[in-house]
């Protein structure tokens, strides 16, 4: 990722139109974000990107060089960041109608996400690199679900063990809040078992409150509308199936230093 400063806002070129703007960005994405694009493949890549287009437009970012970086952001906080709770620092910035034009709307997101990589990230990224070795690890059969359900201090110290230092920049009220709003999820989504619950919080807490329905995440979409499946408990069985499966292949990528991006 690069600064865009409005002097540059030339460089992709704003008459290129949104076909080319999608072409070149799946070239881009197939380099930034290459476990995606596994996942994705091209066809679910401009998915995507049309995705962040759109979502793009409500703030009156059209600038393709704007664009690219607001796209950059999805796949790094998740397709819906801008309405994301526990994103917080996001969202005022892109809502904000004091900010007069585009360009300084993004660069000051872009400040935003330097200070949260380089301070809740950790040098070089290791604070979130350790968190995402930390979910891997994580296996339910092993894990007290009942009681991460049943008991709101014990659900949220097992998101610090996770990552501590995310818990600490969000705060105890948001913790609760992504706890209820786990809940809400998984009941609307038909996964409302104790196993589902804490599934969906964890997903929301690492991969964007939209995990359920995120165009990155189609197969998550995919699993809990499957209509074959008929009950909630074989729901999140097969979802964390799914679920560590996902992880596995970001810890690979992580490994052999393909991954320029590591979610939340």
């Amino acid at each position: 990722m690069i600064r865009v400063h409005e002097t540059q806002l030339g460089g992709m070129g704003e008459a290129l139109g949104l076909e080319h703007f999608e072409d070149e960005m799946v070239v881009h994405l197939r380099g930034f974000v290459p476990r995606f694009s596994e996942i994705l493949g091209d066809v679910g890549l401009r998915r995507c990107i049309r995705f962040g287009i759109e979502r793009a437009r409500v703030y009156g970012v059209t600038n393709p060089g704007l664009l690219r970086f607001y796209v950059e952001l999805m796949f790094m906080y998740g397709g819906m960041f801008d309405t994301d709770p526990f994103v917080p620092w996001a969202g005022p910035i892109l809502r904000d109608p004091g900010i007069p034009d585009e360009a300084t709307r993004m660069n000051r997101l872009y400040d935003a996400m330097l200070w949260y990589l380089d301070t809740i990230g950790g040098p070089e990224r290791s604070f979130a690199t350790q968190a995402l070795r930390n979910l891997q690890k994580v296996r339910f059969k092993d894990m007290p679900v009942a009681e991460l359900r049943a008991c709101e201090r014990k659900a949220m110290d097992a998101l610090v063990e996770i990552y501590p230092q995310r818990c600490a920049y969000l705060g105890e009220p948001l913790l609760r809040q992504l706890l209820r709003r786990g809940a809400e999820e998984a009941a609307r989504h038909e996964v409302g078992t104790d196993r589902g619950i804490v599934l969906l919080t964890g997903m929301m807490f690492a991969m964007g409150h939209g995990a359920a329905e995120d165009p990155l995440l189609p197969w998550v979409s995919t699993t809990l509308r499957d209509p074959a499946i008929k009950d909630p408990e074989q729901r999140a069985a097969r979802l964390e199936r799914r679920t560590q499966i996902y992880l596995d292949k970001a810890v690979e990528h992580l490994d052999r230093g393909l991954d320029n991006v590591l979610q939340q």
